[in-house]
């Protein structure tokens, strides 16, 4: 009898940790890693909200650390392993721009020369990217507005990740959680508010 009962808790243990994998399948993927098959939930989303929505829980916290145990701190201050030049087309209908006076937006003048960019290759998969016009590099400030800085920083290194639709989406090298995006207004949409697979947040490159 004893057995029976050992039997049917192990059944029970094994069903709730089934149960809570299928209600939290993105908690033990890395980002800018899909299984074979799989999708993001939110892919080709029309949200541009401006309500802030968080999908971190604790489980992803754990992972994250166990995953990324450290930032490189310095990493901006590599030499670039290439350099390639051209421009960034948001899935809203803007190209990207950094302007002179450090703000960041999008415009539907392709030939814009504030449009015009220089990508950076930092490490495996990052990169910086900097405006050939304002001088100034794509970046993500603590606050999470986006805007061009200056200097070269840890918020203007970021993780490219190629969708499986065909469009890349830049992620803060800093912040795990953020993204460039560009609203369907646009304007630069706040870091906090972005999530992978939003319009406003998937680009085609157009090297020259």
């Amino acid at each position: 009898m004893n057995k029976v009962l050992l039997t049917n808790v192990v059944r029970w243990i094994l069903l709730l940790c089934v149960c809570h994998s299928s209600f939290f399948p993105s908690e033990a993927l890395p980002v800018g890693k899909l299984p074979k098959g799989g999708r993001w939930e939110s892919s080709g989303s029309d949200d541009d909200s401006e309500r802030e929505e968080t999908y971190i829980t604790p489980e992803h916290k754990v992972y994250m650390r166990l995953t990324n145990p450290r930032i490189d701190r310095s990493i901006h201050k590599r030499k670039s392993s290439y350099v390639r030049r051209g421009k960034l087309f948001n899935r809203n209908g803007y190209v990207l721009k950094i302007n002179k006076d450090g703000s960041v937006d999008g415009t539907t003048d392709r030939n814009s020369p504030l449009a015009n960019l220089e990508f950076h290759s930092v490490g495996t998969g990052l990169l910086m990217i900097l405006g050939l016009t304002s001088k100034r590099y794509l970046s993500i400030g603590d606050n999470g507005l986006l805007q061009g800085s200056e200097e070269p920083t840890l918020n203007t290194v970021f993780k490219e990740i190629h969708e499986e639709n065909m469009f890349h989406s830049y992620l803060s090298y800093k912040n795990t959680r953020w993204l460039v995006g560009i609203k369907k207004n646009g304007r630069a949409k706040k870091a906090s508010l972005t999530r992978v697979g939003q319009k406003s947040t998937q680009f085609l490159i157009s090297y020259t």
